[in-house]
């Protein structure tokens, strides 16, 4: 299949979904922020700034405000650094960030090539079954390391994801075409987390 084939199919795909996740919107739940389309740090500045504006409009607990800040980051960090680009680099991603009677929920979904979904699983699959001390233990040693990998990165984006959110975390995969998917993640922080 021709390569702007599977990028319409996946367009196609990840509209649908971003909008039947707005029209089906539950009773207490109003979207705080939202952005589709292509991230990048301009973007990624706008969104933090509209985000913490809501939490301190909402007189939101610091521990929880400080938490889902910092996952909202790390989730376009990833979004930028790992999506798969359209031709005109362009990329096909969104990011809502939702609030309910039980605190907050990020929805994110990007394009991945699919020769990197077997690698993408194994480590999201190991991070997800780790104890969160062991998870924080674990950044700790990262962080102290120093190491930056080949892509320049210090490989604690997924990390920090998992343990910042006391493991509400889902994950899930989808192939729409021979070579691409689409990577969604479902990351919820509740106000009971945060007296």
């Amino acid at each position: 299949m021709e390569k702007t084939v599977q990028y319409e199919h996946c367009q196609e795909f990840v509209l649908n979904e971003y909008n039947n996740i707005k029209d089906n919107l539950g009773e207490d739940e109003k979207i705080v922020c939202q952005h589709i389309g292509t991230f990048k740090q301009d973007i990624l500045i706008s969104i933090i700034s509209l985000l913490d504006h809501a939490l301190v409009e909402n007189c939101e607990p610091k521990g929880l405000s400080k938490r889902l800040s910092y996952i909202t980051i790390e989730s376009i960090q990833n979004i930028i650094q790992h999506s798969d680009n359209f031709p005109d680099d362009a990329q096909l991603a969104y990011l809502l960030i939702i609030k309910n009677n039980d605190g907050y929920q990020l929805k994110s979904s990007n394009t991945i090539l699919n020769n990197q979904v077997d690698k993408f699983s194994s480590k999201m699959d190991a991070l997800l079954k780790e104890k969160i001390s062991h998870l924080k233990a674990l950044f700790e040693k990262k962080m102290k390391s120093g190491k930056i990998n080949k892509n320049g990165r210090a490989g604690i984006g997924l990390l920090t994801m998992v343990s910042k959110t006391g493991k509400e975390f889902n994950y899930d995969i989808i192939e729409i075409t021979n070579d691409m998917s689409v990577l969604n993640f479902d990351l919820n922080l509740k106000y009971k987390n945060y007296p």
